[in-house]
Parts: structure tokens; C-alpha cells; sequence
């Protein structure tokens, strides 16, 4: 099964965003402080669609992207807002084709940016 970045909610594109730029494994409190709050409905789709596992730690629903997820953020950075796309977004979305440009012209990948290992 194919899916684009249009198959995406406004809200589900945003969280599978944060999880991309924090490169790990995110518990429900902090991905709703980083970005949107990931409602039942969103993750069921966006698991079931394999873009991201969510597993229960510590009591918690924690997330992260999947290998097919981090492509389709690659595609997202490449898409455009979408529909109805405010001020903000449509911000968010010209700072992310600027940075799919640049990874294009350095043969580089999401992971190359958004994987570097923290520094303590």
C-alpha cells in the first residue's frame, strides 16, 4: 500500500514531524508538549499505516518512526503545506523544502540531520 503525505491529517503529518526531529522514542506527555497531542484515532491510522510503533513503557505510550515513516517525512518536507494550511504551517512547510533541497544537493537523508547522536 502506497501512501502520500494528502493521506495525512494536518495534525498526524505535524506528529510524525516531532517525532522525526527528536529521533528517538517519545512518551505521549512530551510529544503533546513538542508538537499536537496524538489522539486514539491518529495513532491506530498512522500505526496501522506502519509509520509509527507506539508500545506501553513505564505505563506510558511512548513513540517512534518507523523506517517507512522517516520516508514519508522525507516526502512531506518535499510536499508542501497542507489544505488550509495557516501563516505557521505554511512557514514550517518553506523552512522544510529548503531543508529537502539541501539534502538533495548533498545526497544526504533525514537521518543524516535529524539522527546526529546527542551531546550529553
Amino acid at each position: 500500500m502506497s501512501i502520500t503525505p494528502a493521506d495525512l491529517t494536518g495534525t498526524e503529518r505535524a506528529v510524525l514531524l516531532v517525532l522525526m526531529a527528536e529521533c528517538r522514542p517519545v512518551p505521549n506527555p512530551e510529544l503533546a508538549a513538542l508538537g499536537p497531542r496524538l489522539e486514539k484515532p491518529a495513532r491506530d491510522k498512522l500505526n496501522r499505516l506502519g509509520l509509527i510503533v507506539s508500545e506501553r513503557s513505564g505505563g506510558r505510550l511512548v513513540h517512534e518512526l518507523t523506517d517507512r515513516g522517516w520516508r514519508l517525512c522525507r516526502d512531506i518536507a518535499g510536499d508542501g503545506p497542507p489544505p488550509r494550511s495557516t501563516g505557521p504551517a505554511k512557514t514550517l512547510y518553506t523552512v522544510l523544502a529548503a531543508v529537502d533541497r539541501h539534502l538533495e544537493r548533498s545526497n544526504l537523508s533525514l537521518a543524516d540531520v535529524f539522527g546526529a547522536a546527542r551531546q550529553p
